[in-house]
């Protein structure tokens, strides 16, 4: 793409996600004059650890604020969307231990990915129609009893719940699967409130300022869903463990990561020694492809998170390609030096909050020169792309025994997690103050 139609992009774009935060308070301005109570669809997947997590949250948001709440049970994500699906799998899992370590919630420490005749035995008892708020209670025992109690428990709760024929599931599912898609979205342990979705568990926090803000003047806010188990299940690791974070230019979330950690690579010599930072290429680049769908969502979802977290985002350029290939190999060239994580910082914030072409000369050195980079080095690193390249295969391959495969992804010691939204978790395994989630 040349550069006069990527500023025409970027131009598009920022226009876009600039008008989301108009969009919200119309609709939230709407749902206030609108009689009645306003809607929250809940995502829900048998097999899905976070699915089981969201719905301890969703019963205590929906005790908290006055919402309708419609439950739709789905299957697995279609394979575009979902490309590594038995590493999700597994990661959720894991994940959903760590959450339930820190937070008030509960996972068990046996738990595994389910197996299918489990799977198929929860869907059956989770498919048949209830009331919606006795029907998050199912969910509840159900997720409680295939992530942890076992089979008898989940023939059990058919026994004594009921269960729609098992000729029906496969249908049923596919057929909610559908309307997700319809609706606009493809992953479970996903909410729907006003328009937006709100996917995974740190999203709540979103969704729960979005409420307090429409609720009635004088109303006393309520605790928040989200609460930190004090103290903490999940250890600090050793004072010098290894801070490993995987990191992609293309990537969102990491540019929103990087500026979280900024503080604490620059004030915490302890963490600075400890970092290992590990860049690698686009997902695209590395044969994973992202549908425009998923790309949306992800673009509308990390501009909220931004705006939550204070950070400039929106005007952006694209760096896929030639201008990923680029800042990976002036990467390459400086960490040895201790430059690597202020270059990666400096062209993160060009790509997503400045719009510079980092596929440019000029745009490459404005970034390079802002983390003390000279023109002269950027050249020299520039005449040996492949140094780049290695590095970043290098960290994929990484990234790949630690079983994960997107960013921003985080390891230290026995933690090991994806998400800018983990951050908390990492800071505490780290033995920094709380972090605000």
């Amino acid at each position: 793409m040349a550069a006069g139609q990527k500023r025409v992009a970027g131009g598009m774009v920022a226009g876009y996600l600039g008008s989301l935060g108009v969009r919200r308070r119309l609709v939230d301005l709407s749902t206030k004059l609108r009689p009645g109570r306003p809607r929250l669809e809940f995502y829900w997947r048998a097999e899905d650890a976070y699915s089981h997590i969201m719905a301890q949250l969703v019963a205590r948001l929906v005790d908290a604020y006055p919402l309708d709440l419609e439950i739709t049970v789905v299957p697995a994500a279609a394979a575009e969307v979902d490309p590594e699906p038995q590493l999700r799998a597994a990661h959720a899992v894991r994940d959903a231990r760590a959450l339930a370590s820190f937070y008030e919630l509960s996972f068990s420490p046996r738990s595994d990915t389910p197996r299918p005749d489990r799977v198929r035995r929860a869907n059956a008892v989770a498919l048949l129609p209830r009331p919606p708020r006795e029907h998050l209670d199912v969910l509840l025992r159900v997720g409680e009893a295939i992530f942890g109690e076992g089979g008898a428990a989940l023939s059990e709760l058919a026994r004594t719940l009921g269960a729609v024929e098992g000729t029906l599931v496969t249908t049923t599912l596919e057929a909610n699967y559908l309307t997700l898609r319809e609706r606009g979205h493809y992953q479970s342990a996903t909410l729907r409130y006003g328009g937006e979705w709100y996917e995974g568990p740190h999203r709540i926090l979103n969704l729960e300022e979005r409420l307090a803000r429409q609720a009635k003047a004088g109303a006393p806010a309520p605790e928040s869903v989200l609460r930190r188990r004090v103290p903490s299940a999940l250890p600090v690791e050793a004072a010098g463990t290894p801070f490993e974070v995987w990191f992609s230019f293309r990537s969102p979330y990491s540019y929103l990561a990087a500026v979280q950690i900024a503080p604490w690579v620059r004030g915490e010599p302890g963490v600075q020694r400890r970092l290992r930072f590990r860049p690698l290429l686009p997902m695209v680049m590395r044969g994973l492809q992202v549908p425009t769908a998923k790309k949306l969502n992800l673009l509308r979802d990390a501009k909220r998170e931004a705006d939550r977290l204070g950070i400039p985002f929106g005007r952006i350029v694209d760096p896929v390609g030639s201008g990923a290939e680029r800042c990976m190999a002036v990467y390459a060239a400086v960490e040895a030096s201790g430059r690597g994580f202020d270059f990666a910082l400096s062209a993160a914030q060009g790509i997503w909050s400045e719009a510079v072409d980092v596929a440019s000369d000029a745009g490459l050195y404005l970034v390079a020169e802002r983390a003390g980079v000279s023109s002269a080095e950027v050249d020299a690193a520039l005449m040996d792309l492949p140094a780049g390249l290695a590095l970043a295969e290098d960290n994929r391959s990484a990234l790949q025994d630690a079983g994960l495969w997107g960013v921003p992804s985080f390891r230290v010691g026995s933690l090991t997690t994806w998400g800018q939204d983990r951050l908390p978790l990492v800071a505490h395994a780290l033995g920094l103050p709380a972090q605000r989630p």
